[in-house]
């Protein structure tokens, strides 16, 4: 339909000729399509259909004229968070309560295992008398960790940037039985944070951030971090930071418009 109607519009009309016994003869019937015009009321004549400026208004106007409802939109996009390096330093202390006097190896988090030269004995090799010689036996060593007597447990500082998870004790003689001592933490490094940016939804499905109807925001596993948020949210992107994480986790944000309003039943 045209958005303007022709007021000079003319009715174009034909009669069947006239037939016998006919009161109208056929050139009186020419003479009344002739002389026949169509008039509109002004109110008929609007030249387009006006549209509310609320914002709550859902109704559309395209470039082309035409009267729109939107469809619900939805998008979901998916992205993996690795594990940043940690935060505070790389110097991490762990209580490791031997009672032998021989530290033969370190295992590391990761699975790595360091081996201790002279395994924190004195020259000769001499057997430490105490839980203090054999700290400055092994301080000695030249290895990258600090170690050092807690009132009576060794304690041990990692200056690799990771974790320690054991450390294999021995005893006074080489030919001892090893045993694993499970080292605690006592201050390790802080976990690292990670910024997220989401964009594929605008990128893909032109979806304006700011003007959509809800944003949801999912990690998992939900054990790899303290929390995560929201930081941001322009018209091109979604920043969201999530923090101190420990593990590898996945994030999925996403987005949803529905075609109206739940409280709204007209525009």
């Amino acid at each position: 339909m045209s958005s303007t109607i022709d007021k000079a519009l003319e009715l174009k009309v034909s009669f069947a000729g006239s037939l016998p016994g006919s009161k109208v003869g056929d050139e009186c019937l020419q003479e009344i399509a002739d002389r026949m015009r169509v008039t509109l009321p002004e109110s008929a004549t609007r030249n387009d259909v006006e549209i509310s400026p609320d914002p709550q208004n859902i109704l559309q106007k395209t470039q082309g004229g035409q009267l729109r409802v939107p469809a619900d939109t939805y998008y979901s996009e998916t992205q993996p968070v690795p594990v940043p390096p940690t935060t505070g330093g790389v110097t991490s202390q762990y209580a490791v309560p031997v009672t032998r006097w021989r530290v033969t190896q370190v295992i590391m988090e990761n699975g790595d295992v360091i081996p201790i030269p002279n395994e924190g004995q004195s020259a000769g090799p001499t057997y430490p008398a105490d839980l203090d010689e054999l700290v400055a036996n092994l301080n000695n060593e030249g290895t990258p960790f600090t170690w050092s007597n807690n009132n009576g447990i060794l304690y041990v500082e990692s200056n690799l940037g990771l974790g320690v998870a054991s450390i294999v004790e021995g005893g006074p003689t080489t030919s001892d039985a090893l045993q694993i001592i499970p080292a605690e933490v006592v201050i390790g490094p802080v976990p690292g944070d990670a910024t997220i940016i989401f964009q594929q939804a605008r990128q893909l499905q032109n979806i304006d951030y700011t003007a959509v109807f809800d944003i949801g925001l999912m990690v998992w596993p939900g054990s790899g971090y303290q929390s995560a948020k929201i930081e941001n949210i322009t018209a091109n992107a979604v920043t969201v930071i999530i923090e101190r994480i420990t593990k590898p986790l996945q994030a999925r944000l996403t987005t949803f418009t529905p075609a109206q309003r739940e409280n709204q039943t007209e525009f």
